[in-house]
């Protein structure tokens, strides 16, 4: 994703991206809380808001990715029948194609929450009907969702998986265990830990990888290009490459007025990074991205740091 100029604040609290590599795979990257997380990315949110490329435009629910059937039967899992699902909120429907315009029309005069196209080929849509339902989560009988489902309009659902990711630190280790709750994804995913002061890992490897040219044309040049390839990363530090907003991390040092703080890299080491922009920050002319320790403390003998 392109830097914004403004490089606006990124609060603390979950943010999800999207990453490409140099074989244009599509990477999900999920930064807890106090990041290392690029300046300018968007939205704040999980990995599972950002799967149809909604973090492209702020302005845009759904799209511009347009998965295929195997990389949604891998990223959405089992589809179930309309009357068999517990519960409408975070769902993708499967119409009848041929009944696009009575779908939309009665999406529009209802309580649905029409949430995007996923896939007009496949007739995959995104919707919100919980207020479709009794509170035994059975649907209301005459409502917009009863009537879309008799009809036969609505013929399969899936639910968007909630892709829980965690890292549990292990006292006697002193390692960060990665954890996640579903068992596939199309998408190379990473999450960044809690604590800064872990390096963010690869949590995920697809069978049926996304694709830089699944994305809409206009909207690829947002994306965050790392050098190399997933297949080839287990651990990525993104501070590396981007700078980055980090909070609650007090390794830091001033050089040229920009703070540098230290943060672990995938080879072992450690590295000065650039973590912080004055408000005039030249944009265009970004300072150095990262020093070595060692840098730093020529720097500091000089009186430069």
């Amino acid at each position: 994703m392109l830097i914004d100029k403004e490089y606006p604040a990124t609060h603390s609290m979950t943010t999800a991206w999207y990453m490409v590599d140099d074989d244009g795979n599509i990477a999900i990257m999920q930064a807890d809380d106090n990041g290392p997380v690029p300046f300018g990315v968007m939205p704040e949110g999980f990995a599972s808001n950002i799967l149809f490329g909604e973090g492209l435009d702020e302005n845009e629910k759904c799209g511009p990715i347009e998965l295929t059937k195997e990389q949604i039967e891998e990223t959405l899992g089992e589809k179930y029948t309309p009357r068999s699902v517990k519960d409408w909120w975070d769902t993708v429907v499967e119409i009848d194609t041929s009944r696009i315009d009575s779908f939309m029309q009665i999406i529009a005069d209802s309580s649905i929450d029409y949430e995007g196209c996923v896939s007009e080929k496949l007739g995959l849509y995104k919707i919100d009907a919980i207020w479709c339902t009794n509170d035994d989560n059975t649907i209301i009988e005459g409502s917009a969702l009863d009537r879309l489902v008799s009809s036969g309009i609505i013929r399969y659902v899936y639910k968007i998986p909630e892709m829980e990711m965690d890292c549990d630190y292990n006292e006697k280790s002193r390692q960060c265990i990665f954890t996640k709750e579903f068992d596939s994804n199309s998408y190379y995913i990473y999450n960044q830990p809690y604590w800064p002061n872990f390096i963010q890992k690869r949590v995920n490897i697809p069978r049926h990888p996304v694709k830089i040219d699944q994305v809409e044309e206009s909207k690829r040049e947002k994306i965050l290009h790392i050098p190399g390839k997933f297949s080839d990363r287990e651990y990525m530090q993104i501070a590396e490459w981007y700078p980055c907003k980090v909070y609650g991390y007090s390794k830091a040092v001033i050089i040229d007025g920009y703070e540098y703080f230290m943060l672990p890299m995938p080879d072992g080491t450690e590295k000065y990074v650039l973590a912080e922009l004055p408000n005039d920050a030249p944009i265009e002319n970004p300072p150095k991205q990262s020093y070595s320790k060692e840098e730093v403390e020529e720097l500091k003998k000089r009186g430069l740091a």
